[in-house]
C-alpha cells in the first residue's frame, strides 16, 4: 500500500471505530444499561474517548468540517451557569454547545448537521447532562417555569 492509501485506510478505520463506539452508547441508554456517562466511561477504559460522528447536510465544504466530537464533563460552575441559563431557555443546543470539546463546533457548525444527527448529539449530551431521565426533568422545569 501506498502512503496516502495507508493514511486513507487509518482514517477510515478510526472514523469505524467512533461510529461503533458511539451506536454502542446509544445502545446502551436504549437498553438501559446505564446510564451515558457509565456506558462512555466503561467505552473509554475499553477503547479510550468515546467520540460521536457527525453526519452533515449538503453543504459546500462538509469535506473540511470535522468528522466527529468529543462529549466533555464542564467544571461544576460553568455546569451551574450552563444550568441556569438553560432553564430560561430550555434550548437543548445550549447544552449540546456546552458539552462538545472542540473549538470548532460551534452554533454555524450545529446547524451543518442532519436532522438525525443533531438528535444523537442531543440524546448524548442531555443524557450526561441530566441523566436517563432527562426528559423527565425537562418537563417538569418547564412546567414549574410555567407555573411561576
Amino acid at each position: 500500500m501506498g502512503p496516502l492509501a495507508l493514511r486513507r485506510f487509518e482514517e477510515a478505520e478510526e472514523s469505524a471505530k467512533t461510529e461503533i463506539n458511539a451506536k454502542k452508547v446509544v445502545q446502551g441508554l436504549l437498553d438501559d444499561q446505564g446510564t451515558a456517562r457509565e456506558l462512555i466511561e466503561r467505552l473509554s477504559i475499553d477503547n479510550g474517548p468515546v467520540g460521536i460522528p457527525l453526519r452533515y447536510r449538503r453543504v459546500t465544504g462538509a469535506q473540511a468540517l470535522p468528522d466527529s466530537v468529543f462529549v466533555k464533563s464542564p467544571t461544576d460552575v460553568a455546569r451551574e451557569k450552563i444550568f441556569a441559563l438553560f432553564r430560561k431557555t430550555l434550548d437543548p443546543k445550549i447544552i449540546i454547545l456546552a458539552r462538545v470539546d472542540d473549538h470548532r463546533f460551534d452554533e454555524d457548525l450545529l446547524a451543518m448537521v442532519t436532522p438525525a444527527c443533531l438528535q444523537d448529539l442531543q440524546q448524548v449530551t442531555m443524557t450526561l447532562f441530566f441523566g436517563p431521565r432527562w426528559r423527565s426533568i425537562v418537563v417538569k422545569m418547564a412546567l414549574n417555569e410555567a407555573a411561576d
